[in-house]
C-alpha cells in the first residue's frame, strides 16, 4: 500500500476574529511531498456565506515539507470553511489550528 493521496479535503476550518490563547491564533496545513519530483498543489476554500477562493497555487519540492498558513489565503475575517487541496503528486497533509480554542471547548472556571 502506498502512502499519500493527490486530493485532500479539510472540513471545519474556522478563522476566529481574534486570538484566544497564548499564541497568535492561526490555522495551517503542513504538506509533505513524498515523491522524488516537485508537487504542484491547487488549494481552494469553500464558504457558507461567500464565493469560494479557488486555485491558490503552491509548489512543494521533492521530499520536502511546506507549512502554509490558511488565514491570509482564505479570508481576512471570521469565517467557517472547507479546504480542498489537489496535487499532481501523492502527498501527506496535516491540518492544525494552534493558539485558539473553540468557544464550546474553553474551560469553565
Amino acid at each position: 500500500m502506498s502512502e499519500g493521496a493527490k486530493v485532500w479535503l479539510v472540513p471545519d476550518g474556522f478563522i476566529p476574529e481574534e486570538s484566544t490563547g497564548v499564541q497568535e491564533s492561526h490555522e495551517a496545513i503542513c504538506v509533505l511531498n513524498i515523491s522524488a519530483e516537485q508537487a504542484r498543489l491547487s488549494i481552494s476554500f469553500y464558504f457558507e456565506d461567500r464565493d469560494p477562493v479557488k486555485d491558490v497555487g503552491v509548489i512543494v519540492p521533492p521530499e520536502r515539507t511546506r507549512h502554509i498558513r490558511t488565514r491570509w489565503r482564505a479570508s481576512r475575517s471570521r469565517a467557517a470553511y472547507l479546504m480542498r487541496s489537489a496535487s499532481n503528486r501523492a502527498s501527506l497533509l496535516r491540518f492544525s489550528a494552534p493558539g485558539w480554542t473553540p468557544p464550546n471547548r474553553r474551560s469553565r472556571s
